[in-house]
């Protein structure tokens, strides 16, 4: 392996020329170390050296993986300790394995090349000699050379995430039945969801027996208002409009008196406060309290690829003023 000392002020860095990734060089302290981790949009876990888990966590790259999705790496080296990476590389796990709880990717051979400073830059030696690699969630990378040249392993921070992040579309993140027990989803993605900004649509229905004829009825919505509530409960206003003389039979799909109009206010626990208001007066003309089974969609993106959400209860958030 030919190895080059980087001047006085970086004794302590060695350049190996290893044909790593996307930029073909390591960066090693004589003792190991390894660098802050990258960053990306779809992030599953960032590995340590060590092979701990520093960000994100390894179950959710194994779940990726599962599902065929695109999955890029990179890594980074920190060879003078110093916090910030000397040196990085980015490619796509052209084939990915996972083994006893452990990922393990190989990324597209490359030519051989090696870093140089003063002036800054990299160069590409003569002749053709291919690098194969082989990254862990071990936090090693090894691999060789087309010319059977060995070329050792390394400990490297690696950061792993999905390649592309495809359009948001409505996904179910919760649903529950009448009485408000989950049934599928989370609580908890919904309020997130609502953090984080997503476009929030509901949907219900309901089977029955009118007048001897089966009949059924399903509806879908978009709240014109959402409220989460000591962050246990979420409740939503639907859109005022007006009243249909039947929601049953088709023949009877009319609008009613055009001055009265339906509202709606639902929750997480099942609740359903239907009520019919005239316009023309402003006094209630009736008033249907249900129990109601929901499901919830948002407009997301994949889960990994989502922003974090935003703290909005905080205190003073929202004051009285004079």
């Amino acid at each position: 392996m030919n190895i080059q000392t980087l001047g006085a002020s970086r004794s302590s860095i060695r350049v190996m020329r290893i044909g790593l990734l996307t930029v073909g060089i390591v960066l090693l302290v004589e003792a190991g170390g390894g660098a802050q981790g990258l960053s990306c949009e779809g992030h599953l876990v960032t590995i340590a050296p060590d092979g701990g888990v520093r960000e994100g966590s390894k179950q959710a790259l194994r779940d990726a993986m599962r599902k065929g999705t695109s999955i890029r790496v990179g890594w980074a080296i920190d060879g003078n300790g110093d916090g910030v990476a000397d040196v990085s590389h980015w490619a796509d796990a052209s084939f990915l394995t996972a083994w006893q709880g452990e990922v393990f990717a190989q990324v597209p051979d490359i030519q051989r090349q090696a870093p140089r400073i003063d002036p800054t830059r990299i160069e590409m030696p003569a002749g053709e000699q291919r690098w194969t690699g082989l990254l862990g969630t071990t936090g090693t990378l090894s691999g060789h050379f087309s010319d059977g040249t060995a070329a050792p392993a390394a400990r490297v921070t690696s950061t792993w995430c999905v390649a592309s992040c495809p359009p948001p579309s409505w996904r179910l993140v919760y649903q529950h039945d009448a009485d408000g027990k989950p049934l599928a989803g989370a609580k908890d993605a919904l309020f997130d969801a609502v953090r984080r900004g997503y476009p929030i649509r509901l949907a219900w229905g309901a089977s029955f027996t009118e007048g001897g004829l089966a009949r059924s009825v399903e509806h879908s919505a978009e709240p014109v208002f959402v409220t989460i509530m000591n962050g246990s409960e979420l409740f939503v206003q639907l859109p005022e409009h007006i009243a249909q003389a039947s929601y049953v039979d088709p023949e009877k799909a009319v609008f009613e008196d055009p001055a009265v109009m339906w509202r709606g206010l639902m929750g997480t626990n099942g609740s359903f406060d239907a009520v019919y208001v005239d316009r023309s007066t402003g006094k209630e003309v009736r008033r249907l309290p249900q129990r109601v089974r929901l499901a919830w969609f948002a407009m997301a993106p994949e889960p990994a690829c989502a922003p974090q959400p935003i703290v909005l209860a905080v205190p003073g958030g929202v004051r009285r003023v004079p």
